[in-house]
């Protein structure tokens, strides 16, 4: 073995604790961004994979009633691969503790043969008997895991299906996310309900890519629908969803994709900690590289030596680091998957994915080495040789020392500690980025709770109603007031009309919506409310609402807007339709900041009854009232003659939305824990460097009569002093990260950012924190520091 390549192996040897300290920072973020990428890849495939393999329908149209010898005919168009009839009927289940929750039963002809929207069945026969019904494997959690489902129909019957087993369907989202259950039956089951005969669905599957560009996806829907307007068949609705891809889908992805940039950054850390601790690696053997290079060593070759170093350590930790990183990716793509109710089928990872862990892992570290080792090899032998420290000149510390000295009520210690942690602003930087970077990303995942909190607090805050009750069909207004006022317990009540609409373009010969076959996600509502409601405080972004002459104008919330022709703003003209009427259009006057709330527009009753919807009428009461007495108003509604659709509790609602955000916050929680490990890595290696570094001034300190306990605290404090200072950088970086995720996570979810909502709290949990944990990490420096004796101490080279 060469000279050089022994120095190397005697460094390994010498100096192990500092270069475990690489090896450890280095797999903790090779960790963490390997579990990222793996759950991303795999989650990103496996949704998608999931999701088609329910063959889900490239369009559907709801009508009322195909005769067969016409769907013969549609299966043979070229441009359909098949064609099936479908129908959804909404009712309500009751759950475990008793309450009354919204269920989808799904009508399906013939299971066997079933084209389109199929599910895997589990248990239980393939097709299910007369009164029985296949339950929806996330449904079971929601309704109590029963084996009966007791029903309750619009007229307030409660027939019992039993549950003869059940299926998954990958297409639709949790139950329990939803609060839906979801159920599929017979046409025969459907008969035993005598429910009003609900719309057909017609469901195609494009040829021959039934996921292709969504333009040629609603020309094949357009062209289906007309064949069926010229048959006598009314055309209700044509829907295209956005093709091939899964409701939830897009959110999902742009969540691993945030936490991707937070798992590079942690990598980048990660280098700079490599910098730093090289860096004082370096400054102890600048006077062997003088006499290296008086024994002929070149600079290139040198660097070489520390960069062989640099690049085996980092060999190392991507070995140590990737395994588990794989482990826990995978474990993190089987969670998210079960909280979106598709099925982990295959868990590989990409071969591209490791290779980019491999080589991010290894260049990341050398890359950041590349400006320690270059300004360390390439001094002269003269300037080597005559190093004795990194201490700053002697002007330099009495500008410092004449600064601090200055400052008021500081004791001796402290004065001390503050000169010490400032003799190497460059080390002060690095380590204070490091345990800044922890803190801003630890204080942004709580401020993110907490806006979205404040968000969601705010909305149900401006609805000023607890109960809504939805009518099977539209009833007149005074009606509904009437019985509603009538109840004891119910403080205020209002009608409302909340009618499905849809966006379009004149000429088209249908519009066609993007709602999904749940017939929820994608879906668009008109909404009006009474003149001067006291039910709902609408807070507007831009524009103004409305007053009741208004006829042509409508306020946008941020879900329809989203939703609506791309360039629309306040003073467009937009083109709707409501339950099949006339295209009109309406110019935005206002556009509302509202959240939690599916797509809505709003329009005054002249407005509504412009879009042919039969005016003095209403579908839904909001009420503030008790439980009991919603509960009594939806018996005396029954009894009425008026069937119930759903009644909804807000408060439900609220719980379903608030759930979202906790996995997000989690996994940010989790890089913060990263980038913490990291960070105290730095600090640690930054005060064993400093301890060494200021060997031989131990010593002087030691004979002027400074006790070993003294010195310990020097050490000690100089090590809480930055983490402390770090607290307060990390504010600074906390706030403009919150404002950003603020908007980028609201945007997701909302499409409106959250309120940016800032509490000291957090910042004092990290403090603590990160003070313990600095002590901690301080502790062997400073043992260090007192280890030698006097006379070994002021003898250190």
């Amino acid at each position: 073995m060469s000279p050089r390549w022994q120095k190397l192996r005697r460094d390994a040897g010498q100096y192990r604790g500092r270069l475990a300290m690489m090896v450890v920072a280095v797999a903790v973020s090779v960790f963490g961004m390997t579990a990222v990428l793996t759950a991303f890849s795999i989650l990103r495939r496996e949704i998608q994979t999931n999701y088609r393999s329910t063959r889900p329908a490239s369009a559907t149209i709801i009508t009322h009633g195909v005769p067969p010898v016409l769907l013969a005919e549609i299966r043979r168009r070229p441009d359909v691969a098949a064609a099936e009839i479908r129908q959804t009927v909404e009712v309500r289940a009751r759950t475990a503790d008793g309450s009354w929750q919204s269920m989808l039963l799904f009508v399906v002809p013939d299971f066997r043969r079933a084209q389109i929207g199929t599910v895997e069945h589990l248990a239980g026969p393939v097709t299910p008997g007369e009164g029985t019904v296949l339950l929806e494997r996330t449904s079971g959690a929601l309704l109590g895991n029963t084996k009966t489902v007791v029903l309750l129909l619009p007229d307030g019957r409660r027939p019992v299906l039993l549950v003869s087993g059940t299926v998954h369907d990958r297409s639709l989202p949790p139950a329990t996310m939803e609060k839906t259950g979801y159920g599929f039956i017979t046409p025969r089951t459907l008969a035993t309900l005598h429910l009003p005969a609900p719309d057909d669905a017609l469901r195609l599957l494009a040829a021959p890519a039934p996921y292709a560009d969504a333009v040629l996806l609603r020309a094949v829907a357009q062209n289906v629908a007309q064949q069926l307007a010229r048959r006598g068949v009314v055309v209700d609705q044509v829907q295209v969803p956005p093709p091939g891809t899964h409701s939830h889908q897009l959110i999902m992805e742009g969540i691993l994709a945030l936490l991707l940039v937070f798992s590079l950054l942690t990598m980048v850390l990660s280098g700079v900690l490599v910098s730093t601790l090289l860096n004082g690696l370096l400054a102890g053997q600048t006077r062997q590289i003088g006499v290296m290079k008086t024994l002929g060593a070149t600079t290139p070759q040198l660097a070489g030596l520390y960069l062989t170093l640099v690049g085996s350590l980092s060999v190392v930790a991507v070995g140590l680091g990737v395994g588990p990183g794989l482990g826990l990716g995978r474990l993190v793509a089987e969670r998210m998957a079960d909280m979106l109710n598709f099925t982990v089928v295959s868990r590989a990872v990409p071969l591209p994915v490791l290779g980019a862990v491999a080589f991010v892992g290894f260049l990341v570290p050398l890359a950041l080495a590349w400006g320690p080792v270059r300004r360390a090899t390439r001094l002269s032998v003269r300037s080597a040789l005559a190093d004795f420290g990194a201490a700053p000149t002697a002007a330099q510390r009495g500008r410092v020392d004449q600064a601090l000295g200055q400052l008021p009520g500081i004791s001796r210690p402290l004065l001390v500690s503050l000169q010490n942690a400032l003799r190497q602003r460059r080390r002060l930087l690095l380590t204070l980025g490091l345990l800044s970077a922890a803190g801003a990303m630890f204080l942004t995942a709580l401020t993110l709770l907490n806006s979205w909190t404040r968000t969601i607090n705010d909305a149900f805050a401006r609805r000023r109603y607890n109960q809504e009750v939805w009518v099977s069909r539209p009833v007149a207004t005074d009606s509904l007031l009437r019985l509603a006022r009538a109840q004891s317990g119910v403080r205020t009540a209002e009608a409302w009309n909340l009618r499905p609409a849809v966006f379009g373009q004149p000429g088209q010969p249908f519009v066609v919506a993007s709602t999904y076959a749940d017939q929820r996600h994608g879906s668009l509502y008109v909404v009006v409310a009474p003149s001067g409601s006291r039910l709902l405080d609408m807070t507007l972004a831009e524009g103004r609402w409305l007053v009741p002459t208004d006829t042509t104008a409508v306020v946008l919330n941020p879900a329809a807007l989203a939703q609506a022709p791309a360039g629309t703003r306040l003073g467009s003209t937009v083109w709707l339709a409501a339950e099949g009427g006339p295209l009109r259009g309406c110019q935005v006057v206002g556009l509302a900041r509202e959240v939690a709330t599916p797509a809505s527009l709003y329009l005054t009753a002249a407005g509504l009854r412009r879009l042919a919807v039969r005016p003095n009428t209403a579908n839904v009461l909001r009420l503030a009232a008790t439980p009991a007495a919603a509960a009594s108003l939806e018996t005396a509604l029954q009894r009425a003659g008026h069937g119930i659709w759903r009644r909804w509790a807000t408060a439900d609602y609220r719980s379903a939305v608030s759930d979202h955000i906790y996995i997000f916050v989690g996994a940010l929680l989790f890089m913060a824990a990263l980038m913490a490990v990291v960070g105290l890595l730095g600090l640690a290696a930054t005060m064993s460097t400093g301890v060494v570094e200021r060997t031989r001034e131990f010593g002087v300190m030691r004979t002027l009569g400074a006790s070993p306990r003294t010195v310990r605290q020097l050490v000690l404090f100089e090590g809480l002093l930055i983490a402390g200072a770090s607290c307060f950088v990390a504010l600074a970086l906390a706030v403009p990260m919150a404002a950003l995720l603020c908007r980028m996570i609201g945007t997701m979810a909302f499409r409106t950012p959250l309120t940016l909502t800032l509490h000291l709290g957090p910042w004092v949990l990290w403090l603590g924190l990160v003070t313990f944990f600095a002590a901690v990490a301080t502790l062997a420096p400073a043992r260090q520091a007192v280890r030698r004796s006097v006379r070994a101490a002021l003898s250190y080279e």
